[in-house]
């Protein structure tokens, strides 16, 4: 059987162009003195969330790598909302591209919050999520986080971004 092998070219797409992450697959980069728990939550998609233990602080960080195609994406992040919540920045290979406020009055379940960046390039990428401060009614730092996903957004190409 004679079979002809074929040169790889930059059009031939081997990354993904969506991606999932739970919590619990994040480590710890920066602070969080007490510690992370995974906590089972039947009301919260999912069943879990995971949350700081004690000595929540501005400078609490988690990070994971995501691999992905470069293009236009949004990236969702599912949580919940309180009265004890702070402010995160998501970055990507260290450059700041959102900031959520996770306060509110009462407890929130599945709450979702986006923000849509664009990948510059195809492969790993260093994605952290740092607490940088809190609303002014909020009593802590706290953040209560499920999952993150990234879609590719339908008006992005690989030829034209």
């Amino acid at each position: 059987m004679n079979r002809a092998l074929r040169t790889i070219t930059e059009n031939d797409n081997f990354f993904p162009q969506d991606a999932w992450l739970f919590l619990h697959q994040f480590q710890i980069a920066g602070g969080h003195s007490g510690g992370i728990i995974h906590s089972l939550d039947a009301a919260q998609k999912f069943a879990f969330f995971s949350q700081q233990t004690s000595g929540q602080a501005v400078g609490d960080a988690l990070e994971t790598s995501v691999v992905l195609d470069r293009g236009i994406y949004t990236m969702s992040v599912l949580g919940m909302v309180f009265s004890s919540y702070g402010i995160l920045n998501w970055m990507l290979d260290g450059n700041v591209f959102a900031q959520h406020d996770w306060y509110n009055a009462s407890l929130v379940r599945n709450t979702v919050k986006t923000a849509e960046l664009n990948i510059a390039y195809s492969g790993r990428h260093l994605l952290r999520m740092e607490v940088i401060s809190k609303n002014a009614s909020s009593s802590s730092y706290l953040y209560s986080l499920t999952a993150v996903w990234f879609n590719r957004n339908t008006r992005s190409s690989r030829l034209n971004v």
